[in-house]
């Protein structure tokens, strides 16, 4: 399998998560609901870093995507403390 398909695999409530309006909903909405006081520019960075990773396939990216986007928030909260 190419990375192209697999890229094409990763869906989720039928939201594809590659480089597409669909995936920045998806990682708006997940991050939204549980980093309500991310802004825009933040959940944008988070977004460019997440959309290179090498998911797995199918649900089985959640983990890690998951995991990921905590680490990624937590630096980006981290970064914004740092610049006030």
């Amino acid at each position: 399998m190419t990375d192209e398909q697999l890229n094409d695999s990763r869906d989720f409530d039928g939201l594809y998560v590659r480089h597409s309006d669909r995936a920045r909903t998806f990682v708006r909405r997940f991050i939204g609901k549980r980093f309500e006081h991310l802004n825009e520019e933040i959940v944008q960075s988070i977004f460019q870093r997440l959309r290179d990773q090498p998911f797995a396939p199918g649900i089985a990216f959640l983990p890690h995507f998951y995991a990921l986007s905590l680490e990624l928030i937590a630096e980006s909260a981290h970064l914004a403390t740092d610049s006030r």
